[in-house]
């Protein structure tokens, strides 16, 4: 999404509660309704996201570990790029 008037372009965005609400409410019955929830409820940047796989996800612990990221040029990545970005 781009910003009118924004200064600084690499500055981060966030979505007030309202807003995400209402996106959430835009998705509702979309096919990625639930990805697109999850990502909004933890905070994952779309390479964190692309990055997960179902061996990430331990139902019985519930817990879901943040550790790898696609980035377009380079493709699948082992580790996120700093350890504060590798979580559960």
């Amino acid at each position: 999404i781009k910003i009118a008037g924004n200064k600084n372009p690499n500055r981060d965005k966030y979505m007030t509660s309202d807003q995400a609400q209402a996106f959430i409410d835009m998705v509702h019955g979309d096919v990625l309704q639930n990805i697109i929830t999850m990502a909004l409820m933890y905070g994952l940047r779309r390479e964190e996201l692309l990055g997960l796989s179902i061996h990430d996800l331990n139902r019985a612990k519930k817990t879901l570990h943040i550790h790898r990221t696609v980035a377009n040029d380079v493709g699948m990545q082992e580790l996120t790029k700093t350890d504060y970005s590798n979580r559960y």
